[in-house]
């Protein structure tokens, strides 16, 4: 009697199976990181946005007073980033006590960016009238 060599068909089915299903665990992973290198990008877009306006808005005030940032906007976005959904606003408030000290006048800025309607970023400052 002989002893064979070799696999047999059946280890052979086996082992590629396996293979696939290992194959496709990590295919699975692939692409979850793609998905998420995606959301990263727009939520990092949508800060250097607030964080533009919001230059903006301390520049105005230091050019033109505290009056000046009173009727602040934030200057329009470009149009590649108009084109891509993005949309910002900025809402100036006042507000007395709180992180505001007595006989100051003080303006909360909130400025959010927006990626086809849904806020990405948000950014609140503080102005105060020294």
């Amino acid at each position: 009697m002989t002893r064979q060599t070799g696999f047999s068909l059946i280890e052979l089915v086996l082992s590629l199976l396996l293979l696939a299903l290992g194959s496709v665990v990590v295919a699975t992973q692939f692409g979850q990181g793609s998905r998420g290198l995606g959301v990263d990008e727009t939520v990092q877009t949508a800060a250097q946005l607030a964080q533009r306006c919001a230059e903006h808005l301390i520049e105005t005030r230091r050019r033109n007073g505290y009056a000046g940032a009173t009727t602040a906007t934030c200057p329009a976005l470009p149009a590649a980033m108009t084109s891509l959904g993005y949309t910002q606003s900025l809402n100036l408030a006042p507000i007395a006590g709180g992180p505001c000290p007595t006989g100051v006048n003080c303006l909360r800025a909130r400025i959010q960016v927006l990626k086809q309607g849904a806020p990405q970023s948000e950014l609140v400052l503080l102005l105060a009238e020294y």
